[in-house]
């Protein structure tokens, strides 16, 4: 067997106009707005850095006056150097850059020529890094007079450091070394996805909101469509008295348009197929399938019904002497009587030519023959008209009694005979 084609589905089609986009738009945002943060809490660190820096740098020299130098000594292990700050050995005083770090949190190091002399920093077994060296590429920056230097990307050991260098200078002006303050560029994600998530969050939330509207109001949309294509199957399956849900005209939108216009369509067909185009009461079609119904009906619950046809007398020669258009007009004047005096107890249809068909719904013959006596005195008093000659027309009816057993062609047929009984004696009457 094969595989049934897949029906294209407008529901989908909707989310891939609408949410997807949305959803894609959201992202591309979301990833620049996460993206130019990031950027710019890197910036504001690297500036923050490099403030604690010039903060340190003032500090330092003021409790530690003077320019730097390197003096050698005798150590343990023979010859050595420390480096002085005016009369002050600081090479051994890192507990003073500790102090720093625990209130900053940033690693600080104090650079003489390209070696790291005091820091906070510590090599993989734990112990101060001191005597490192910084990378080559800094030095030449600052040592060449370029200023402060800040990178965003500088390896230190086995971690990524966000950094600034503040040359450090003697009373001369001659840069002998730099300040170097780092923060761990682990430490600032953690920062900026602290920041981000909320952001993040609401980006989340904004889209499960507009998915929800979106597909509120297109669930709503596609009912109403969906709605309409069952109304307008059934009416093309011949569904005729098929009633369209109500929700879908409700809003005077397009698809509320179009369900009128659906409507409209329907009654324009069922006037087609059910009504009578000269006349516009009911056709020959129409009505034996009203009879057949009634005949069900009473077949259940017995109730009377009676079948009458009418002809309208002498119809040809109006034809002849007036002319077909005032035989049309004849035509539907009748019409119009007959339609209106069944009213309340039946329906009329014209079954073919100058004959009509009265079935009375609820009411035996003697009831029907009262109404259609009636109905023929309102006919005799009608005038017509044509240049300027006045004339009128009278009708034969023939009615029986409805009888389910007879079926619908028998009783066609006994009404046919009594129609014709009364064309025989004289027309211009009601046979019962």
């Amino acid at each position: 067997m094969s595989k049934r084609e897949k029906k294209p589905s407008l529901s989908n089609g909707y989310l891939m106009m609408t949410i997807l986009p949305l959803v894609a738009v959201i992202c591309i945002l979301s990833v620049f707005v996460i993206n130019g943060y990031g950027a710019m809490v890197t910036d504001l660190n690297v500036e923050n850095l490099e403030t604690l820096a010039e903060v340190t740098l003032l500090q330092f020299d003021s409790a530690f006056p003077g320019d730097y130098a390197l003096r050698s000594v005798k150590t343990a292990k023979g010859e050595g150097l420390e480096l002085l700050k005016g009369t002050e050995v600081i090479s051994g005083k890192p507990d003073y850059f500790d102090t720093w770090k625990e209130k900053t949190g940033a690693d600080i190091s104090l650079i003489y020529a390209d070696t790291r002399i005091i820091t906070t920093f510590s090599d993989k077994n734990a112990a101060r890094a001191v005597g490192t060296g910084v990378a080559k590429q800094v030095a030449d920056a600052v040592y060449g007079n370029k200023g402060v230097q800040k990178y965003d990307n500088v390896k230190i050991g086995n971690q990524i450091y966000i950094t600034v260098y503040l040359p450090l200078s003697n009373a001369d002006g001659k840069v002998v070394g730099m300040l170097e303050l780092a923060r761990t560029k682990a430490s600032v994600d953690i920062e900026e996805r602290k920041v981000l998530f909320p952001v993040i969050l609401i980006a989340v939330l904004c889209i499960l909101f507009f998915s929800v509207i979106s597909l509120r109001f297109a669930g709503r949309v596609l009912n109403r469509i969906k709605a309409l294509e069952l109304f307008l199957t059934k009416v093309a399956k011949g569904e005729l008295k098929e009633s369209l849900d109500t929700e879908v005209i409700k809003t005077k939108d397009e698809i509320g348009e179009a369900g009128l216009a659906a409507i409209s369509m329907q009654k324009s067909i069922r006037n087609l197929v059910d009504k009578d185009t000269l006349t516009e009461i009911y056709n020959r079609r129409y009505a034996t399938n009203f009879l057949q119904k009634v005949l069900e009906k009473a077949e259940v619950s017995g109730q009377p019904f009676a079948v009458c046809i009418g002809d309208i007398d002498f119809f040809k020669q109006v034809n002849d002497t007036y002319g077909h258009d005032m035989g049309d007009i004849v035509l539907k004047e009748v019409a119009t009587l007959l339609k209106n005096s069944m009213i309340g107890n039946g329906m009329a249809a014209r079954f073919g030519g100058e004959e009509f068909l009265m079935i009375f719904d609820k009411t035996g013959k003697q009831e029907g023959a009262v109404i259609l006596q009636e109905t023929l005195e309102k006919l005799r008093q009608i005038e017509f008209t044509c240049e300027d000659q006045k004339f009128s027309v009278t009708m034969t009816f023939g009615i029986v009694d409805g009888n389910v057993e007879l079926g619908q062609d028998a009783l066609l047929k006994l009404a046919d005979e009594k129609l014709y009984d009364g064309k025989q004696n004289g027309r211009n009457r009601v046979v019962v």
